[in-house]
C-alpha cells in the first residue's frame, strides 16, 4: 500500500547518499514500486489509532489501518513499539520472513 505521503517519503529516502543512486535509478525503483503498490488515500487523523513517538512515522500507521493491513513490516523501533496497540501486526522484516517461510512449508 502507499499513500501520497508515503510515497514523497519513499522518494526522499531513496534519494539519500548512503544508497548511492541516481536520480534516474530513484525514479526507476519508485516507478517500480508504485505500480504494482495500493493506493489509499489517508487525509486527515484519526484519534482511534495509537501516536507514534516520532511523529514522521504516523504515516505508516494511519496507512496501515486506513488500508485495513493485515501486517506492517518495519526496523524502525517507535513503529515496533506500537506492536499490539493497532488492529494490524506490526513485526520485523525478520519476524515477517520467519512466519512467512513456516507457512510456505506447511503448505
Amino acid at each position: 500500500m502507499v499513500s501520497r505521503e508515503t510515497a514523497r517519503e519513499l522518494l526522499r529516502v531513496l534519494a539519500y547518499p548512503k544508497f548511492g543512486l541516481s536520480s534516474t535509478q530513484v525514479e526507476m525503483l519508485a516507478t517500480r514500486y508504485l505500480h504494482h503498490a495500493e493506493r489509499v488515500e489517508c487525509e486527515g487523523k484519526d484519534a482511534s489509532l495509537p501516536i507514534c513517538r516520532d511523529p514522521n512515522d504516523q504515516m505508516f500507521i494511519r496507512l496501515a489501518a486506513i488500508g485495513c493491513a493485515d501486517i506492517l513490516v518495519s526496523g524502525d523501533l517507535d513503529l515496533l513499539d506500537l506492536c499490539g496497540t493497532t488492529p494490524f501486526v506490526i513485526e520485523t522484516l525478520a519476524d515477517y520472513r520467519r512466519r512467512f517461510s513456516a507457512w510456505v512449508d506447511a503448505a
